[in-house]
């Protein structure tokens, strides 16, 4: 995983950073912090982004496979016409 930073915002006094997350070509998300610094904002920002990844993260909330699927989603499915040529 990769993160990446981004200054967005500067004012006097203030700095908003955006941290996003990178896997491969996957963005997996992004989170925005505000403080004095650009470092106190990054350093925000990325700990709400961890959290972020770590509440859906798959161990947090496992996504349905189509085996668990209602009856009739996994039949819809499996009778699904091919594509044509």
């Amino acid at each position: 995983m990769q993160f990446h930073a981004r200054l967005v915002h500067a004012d006097s006094g203030t700095r908003v950073v955006q941290v996003s997350a990178r896997s491969g070509n996957l963005q997996l998300g992004s989170a925005l912090g505000e403080a004095n610094t650009a470092e106190a904002a990054e350093d925000r920002a990325l700990q709400r982004l961890q959290q972020r990844l770590a509440s859906t993260s798959p161990s947090a909330a496992p996504l349905p496979s189509l085996a668990s699927a209602p009856p009739a989603m996994a039949a819809a499915s499996a009778a699904a016409p091919a594509a044509p040529d």
